[in-house]
């Protein structure tokens, strides 16, 4: 059995979050708008690909910043 004997706390400002939030949504709004630029079988391949690719750059942001992830 694994004891926890420390808490983690989110010592993060509100307004990192507010610009992390912002950025994720311009970056969504972006690639759906060049979507129309690129042919279907290229469109499917970019809509699975592109969730596991926002998720890594999160995660190496949080690495880089050194925030922690609570998952």
């Amino acid at each position: 059995m694994i004891k926890r004997t420390q808490h983690l706390v989110d010592h993060s400002s509100q307004r990192l979050y507010a610009i992390m939030s912002f950025s994720y949504v311009g970056a969504m709004l972006t690639s759906n708008y060049a979507l129309q630029y690129i042919s279907y079988p290229a469109q499917v391949v970019n809509c699975h690909t592109r969730h596991s690719l926002y998720l890594l750059v999160i995660v190496v942001f949080c690495v880089l910043t050194g925030m922690i992830l609570l998952i």
